[in-house]
């Protein structure tokens, strides 16, 4: 269908949109829903609206509901569709009011989704000021609200149904031409005092809230001294100083106050392990996951499990209890599915988390064979790695890297280290001492955003590394060379740059949602949201279909060099071996396995160089078999030969480099 200037017959557009836009929704036929409101509505002058209400309805079910049609990124037809639609818009103005249609549909699945939430979570002060304004919004059609209970509240719990009926019965006292804000000051009285205390052991809860003191230390950050009624002190890190006063959310249920613990947002309570109840749903959550395909769970901030009291709720006993339930129940149920733990801390602190490697057996094909496996998780962060890495970046000298990995413990054989250069989060600093901490800090707030008062920093890798191509060519190269499983987030394989824009419309976005509830925030603004946020299908399509570009460069290498690694099993799987090298901005080292070796170089700097790498004497002897002064050796990274000089007297080998080059070679 093309766009032009004339008006598109409504009956056209719906043809189009009947043919081409797979339904999504199983529980209604498309093809017959837009006809029924087509045949029923076409007599009448607002025809057009009743199909448009239905179509936004239809995009904003592919969506949250929080989705304004502006933002949805369509595709391909969709997109089409899309354009014509506004065009539509455009052209009867006088028929069709965006805000009003938008908000009501919104308002009439804000309810569907509510109704889900607390029929699933059964837990009262889940977004009820959300369901409110849902509500609220549309109010002027509010047998979609009545249909909804006839349907669906029949074999939901008593309290769900009584507080509809009583959503219903104050529908009826109150006037539809009273002002929207009347109309949830009303509703919000039938609420107030209405709620179900039986599920707060879902979370860890308490009736009064402790007396506490809060300070700074200067290697803990923010921390939080409750004194506990036992005489005990729980002294507690405040992981977002900057939006929350304590670890603490206030709920009033039933006219009584309540305290939720929560380690990091207000938003985001802790569950509470000690339910088995709770236990069970997270069991029941792995077995659903893996029985889709899923092969490895991210256990998001594993070390605050447990939150004894008198303990600084880190890294517990209770904690690898659970893990170690969790990890078993998933060898039983899916054995070629992996837990990896996402612990922030220092790696004398993570191995714990592997656990035992234990043996047992596993049933492959009919056949009964040995299998090892540690009984907790089999993948961790190595996250002292990235302040390391950054540290060598900034100041162009390896040392830094060198000593993270000689500080880093062996681990059992069937489990890994997952390395990295950026993830979602920020790029932390709080395990790294006050010197390296104020270092990396100058060098990378300036380029970015500080988080955590000091001890972190927010902001894209190619921002870091100044959307210098080659530079950051040459950090996934010390990545994707170096041992463990390399962690890439998503954007940094095309460049992609600091979204300040997306970090000011998350603080709006998260402003207006707790501006309709009791959760208090210091501040609404996340630092971090400068490195998450969408990116366009384009730009990866840019990328992916030039070498030229400055994102192609990137892409194409990183693709290049992702091949290397899976298709190479000493890259993947060898070991490591750090070379002495003449300047502390050349890093050198030989990865091997099975007797296939590759010498890879990196150039930290911006300068030329004549790079100079201590090779052990039979690597040297093999390299100069024929007495040449100078040999050959395939660079892997481009196909072509790269000249080196040994010299067996120094036992060394020279090489030229660019600025921030990186070769890999095959060695002989």
């Amino acid at each position: 269908v093309e766009i032009t200037t004339q008006f598109i017959p409504i009956d056209e557009f719906l043809s189009n949109v009947i043919t081409n836009v797979e339904d999504t929704n199983k529980d209604t036929n498309l093809k017959e829903r837009f006809l029924t409101f087509y045949n029923e509505r076409a007599p009448t002058e607002n025809y057009q609206t009743a199909l448009i209400e239905v179509y936004i309805d239809k995009l904003l079910k592919m969506k949250s509901p929080d989705t304004n049609i502006a933002d949805i990124p369509f595709e391909g037809e969709l997109k089409t569709y899309h354009d014509l639609l506004m065009k539509a818009i455009q052209q009867e103005k006088s028929v069709y009011n965006k805000n009003f249609i938008l908000n009501k549909v919104k308002g009439t699945w804000l309810i569907d989704a509510e109704i889900y939430l607390y029929s699933e979570l059964k837990m009262h002060n889940l977004a009820l000021d959300k369901l409110l304004d849902g509500v609220a919004q549309g109010k002027d059609d509010f047998t979609k609200v009545e249909e909804y209970c006839e349907k669906n509240l029949e074999n939901k719990p008593e309290i769900f149904s009584d507080y509809f009926q009583k959503l219903l019965e104050r529908k009826k006292t109150v006037d539809p031409k009273e002002k929207e804000n009347k109309y949830e000051k009303e509703m919000m009285n039938v609420l107030q005092n209405y709620g179900d205390v039986s599920k707060l052991d879902y979370f860890v809860t308490r009736e009064d809230l402790p007396e506490y003191t809060k300070y700074v230390d200067s290697k803990l950050g923010t921390v939080v001294e409750y004194k506990e009624p036992n005489g005990q002190i729980s002294k507690r890190r405040l992981i977002f100083p900057e939006n929350t006063e304590n670890h603490y959310r206030k709920v009033t249920i039933n006219g009584k106050d309540y305290y939720i613990y929560h380690t990091f947002y207000p938003f985001q309570l802790d569950i509470n392990w000690k339910n088995p109840e709770v236990l069970y749903y997270n069991l029941g959550t792995l077995n659903y996951w893996a029985n889709l395909g899923v092969d490895i769970f991210r256990l998001d901030a594993i070390s605050y499990l447990s939150k004894d009291s008198g303990t600084n709720a880190e890294n517990q006993p209770t904690t690898h209890e659970i893990i170690k339930i969790l990890s078993l129940y998933l060898q039983a149920v899916a054995p070629r599915t992996v837990l990896q733990a996402e612990a922030c801390q220092l790696p004398k602190d993570v191995i714990p988390y592997f656990g035992t490697e234990k043996k047992s057996e596993v049933i492959v094909d009919g056949k009964t064979r040995d299998f090892k496996r540690t009984d907790e998780v089999q993948i961790a962060y190595n996250f002292p790695y990235m302040p390391a890495l950054w540290a060598s970046f900034i100041t162009e000298d390896s040392n830094y890297f060198k000593e993270a990995v000689k500080q880093t413990p062996s681990i059992p054989d069937t489990a890994s280290w997952a390395t990295f250069l950026r993830v979602h989060d920020e790029l932390t600093l709080e395990m790294v001492t006050p010197e390296m901490r104020q270092l990396i800090y100058n060098a990378l707030e300036p380029k970015g955003a500080p988080f955590r008062k000091g001890f972190g920093v927010a902001g894209r890798m190619a921002n870091f590394l100044d959307e210098d191509h080659d530079h950051i060519e040459m950090a996934f190269s010390v990545l994707l060379s170096m041992p463990g499983i390399p962690i890439i987030y998503y954007g940094d394989e095309i460049g992609a740059k600091n979204n300040f824009e997306n970090a000011k419309k998350s603080a709006d976005l998260r402003k207006k949602k707790q501006a309709k509830s009791k959760i208090k925030l210091l501040s609404f603004f996340d630092s971090r949201d400068i490195n998450r946020g969408l990116l366009t299908q384009q730009a990866f399509y840019d990328a992916k279909n030039s070498t030229k570009t400055y994102s192609g460069k990137i892409y194409h290498k990183v693709q290049k060099m992702i091949a290397l690694r899976k298709s190479t099993p000493a890259l993947s799987r060898g070991d490591l071996t750090i070379l002495k090298t003449n300047y502390p901005h050349v890093f050198a080292y030989i990865r091997s396995y099975k007797g296939e070796k590759y010498l890879i170089v990196n150039n930290l700097s911006d300068k030329r160089l004549t790079a100079e790498v201590d090779l052990p004497a039979n690597m040297l002897i093999k390299a100069i078999k024929n007495n040449e002064h100078s040999v050959y050796l395939t660079n892997i990274l481009t196909d072509e030969q790269y000249k080196l000089k040994p010299s067996i007297k120094d036992k060394k080998t020279r090489l030229l480099m660019y600025p921030y080059a990186e070769v890999w070679l095959k060695l002989p």
